[in-house]
């Protein structure tokens, strides 16, 4: 009787130490998966940060360039105008809430 007690104290032993292994590689796994999905979230945060950067540079280039080409719209309008004869009364661009507008035409 006690040679069978022994058997399933041992089997019991057995079993918990196999319960505790799969059990601790289960964790494992998901501590590696975890760890994937927060390496995923930081690139995807140094692109957005990135992205920002670009666009503010973007910004900044257009505010230039959108200057120099009102004065080329300025002077196509007038080309044209005068192509077709039309007189303009006033040609001035008003800054209308960051928006630009050319005003006055007739």
């Amino acid at each position: 009787m006690k040679n069978r007690e022994n058997y399933l104290l041992i089997g019991e032993a057995i079993f918990f130490v196999f319960l505790i292994c799969g059990v601790y590689i289960h964790y494992q796994k998901k501590i590696e998966a975890k760890k994937e999905n927060l390496e995923i979230l930081k690139r995807k945060v140094d692109l957005i940060n990135q992205l920002e950067e670009t666009d503010k540079i973007w910004q900044e280039k257009a505010k230039i360039y959108l200057a120099e080409d009102l004065v080329s719209l300025k002077k196509g309008i007038r080309d044209k105008a005068n192509l077709r004869n039309i007189r303009l009364k006033s040609g001035r661009f008003y800054p209308l809430k960051k928006r630009i507008c050319f005003l006055n035409i007739k």
